[in-house]
């Protein structure tokens, strides 16, 4: 008989074989997930050094902001700090772009990882954004019809008249008060507290808001960042003693007794600076004192005084910003104590500029304010105020910054102008982002146009 042949015993070896193949897979397999599983730690872990590495430079930017804030008056062109947070450290960069704005580059890294940020064009605010600013307001009301495109501060308390009546006083922008606010009731002229009902405030009403001070103001101290430091430092014009300044166009004509020749012609840089201190010889012509004759304005120039500016005639910009878009004309004009019409400035007085009357150099005694016993130094108004006839319209394109609120006029018991000018103030706004030269900055703000990642 023939035998049966064994083939299950050849079976026995495929499943050895089968048996291999899966060990194989379930190796493969087991080795695939914990390669992938440690890739995923590893993404995991380069995500968490991108994240921390994120933190960490922007810690370096806070750091170096702050860093900026404390050491602004002796700052280099580059300035770089370094330091750790945690497990990360930072490098830190700080570059003067030009007199006023800066930026601000910070690495983080964290394990090798980097990340790098930046702020851009970062600036302490000017006083130019305001459209009116008073350190002492005085019983000035806010009245019927009033608009206010720039900011409005004050550190004494607002009042407005009316409020009630739709057509109360607008505020486009940002109005504050390091105080309170008062109101009349519709008709009458008793003060009531804490009611802003009828007026328009676009981005809110502050209360308690600090917004700076006159000291701010350095005229000649021996920092870089002074006034007269800056002059002196960036190609501007320091004359001493009484000076008489007609604007036309491009250039100015100046008139000094203690400057050879006299009488000459002088063509500001493109960021230009005037600066007229007190004499400090002789026996004439010493105040540091300007006489604003009126003309024609071309270009970007700040005229600062370390007493008076009289303005006698009208201040006009070649290209008038109100019809030219792209017009780059401007004038600051910054006094160490007042800005006055004068009386010889003629009826329907137009002056285009923002003004500043910071009465911080007012002499320790002898002084004597041009407009009335009541009114502190560091005001803008007009020389005698309240005689004669009425002189028109006072229209002010710019913005006015002063210690103590001046008059420009009075009015009869209907609402006309008796005495003095009626007021057609509009604000440029131009001077927001765009400030005349060198003009003095709200201390220990700053403010910065956008945040971006990487080194472009």
């Amino acid at each position: 008989m023939k035998s049966i042949k064994p083939v299950y015993r050849r079976q026995d070896g495929f499943t050895l074989i089968y048996v291999l193949c899966f060990l194989f897979l379930a190796i493969g397999l087991v080795v695939s997930i914990l390669d992938l599983s440690t890739n995923h730690r590893r993404i995991a872990q380069r995500q968490t050094d991108l994240e921390r590495a994120m933190y960490v430079g922007e810690a370096g930017l806070e750091l170096g902001a702050s860093y900026l804030a404390s050491n602004l008056a002796t700052i280099a062109t580059v300035t770089c700090t370094n330091g750790s947070i945690g497990q990360g450290s930072f490098s830190c960069m700080i570059t003067q772009l030009d007199y006023r704005t800066y930026q601000i580059v910070s690495t983080g890294i964290v394990n090798n990882v980097t990340r790098v940020v930046r702020l851009q064009k970062i600036y302490e605010p000017t006083y130019a954004e305001f459209s009116l600013w008073s350190g002492t307001n005085g019983v000035v009301w806010f009245t019927l019809g009033e608009v206010f495109t720039g900011r409005v501060h004050s550190d004494t308390p607002l009042y407005f008249m009316n409020p009630n009546y739709n057509s109360g006083p607008v505020f486009s922008n940002v109005c504050s008060t390091f105080a309170d606010c008062y109101y009349s009731e519709p008709g009458s002229y008793q003060i009531k507290n804490g009611s802003t009902n009828g007026i328009t405030f676009c981005q809110g009403l502050l209360l308690n808001s600090y917004e700076g001070t006159m000291a701010d103001v350095d005229f000649n101290s021996t920092t870089n960042t002074s006034l007269l430091n800056q002059a002196n430092n960036n190609g501007g014009l320091v004359l001493q003693g009484t000076t008489t300044i007609t604007f036309n166009g491009g250039t100015v004509s100046i008139v000094n007794s203690r400057h050879s020749p006299t009488n000459f012609v002088y063509t500001p840089n493109p960021q230009g600076l005037i600066y007229i201190q007190k004499a400090t010889s002789g026996t004439t012509d010493k105040a540091g004192r300007a006489y604003l004759q009126g003309g024609s304005i071309t270009g970007q120039l700040t005229i600062a005084t370390e007493e008076d500016a009289y303005i006698n005639g009208s201040i006009l910009y070649a290209n008038d910003p109100r019809t030219i878009t792209n017009s780059t004309d401007a004038l600051g004009i910054v006094s160490g104590l007042d800005i006055v019409v004068g009386d010889s400035a003629p009826n329907n007085l137009e002056i285009d500029a923002a003004m500043m009357a910071t009465g911080i150099l007012k002499p320790s005694s002898g002084y004597s304010s041009p407009f009335s016993s009541s009114v502190g130094a560091g005001a803008f108004g007009v020389d005698s105020y309240s005689s004669g006839s009425p002189r028109g319209i006072l229209t002010l394109y710019g913005g006015i910054v002063q210690e103590n609120r001046g008059p420009v006029g009075t009015l009869d018991g209907n609402g006309n102008i008796a005495t003095g000018y009626s007021k057609n103030y509009s604000y440029d706004k131009r001077f927001i982002d765009n400030p005349p030269p060198f003009y003095p900055a709200v201390k220990n703000q700053f403010q910065w146009s956008n945040w971006q990642e990487g080194p472009n």
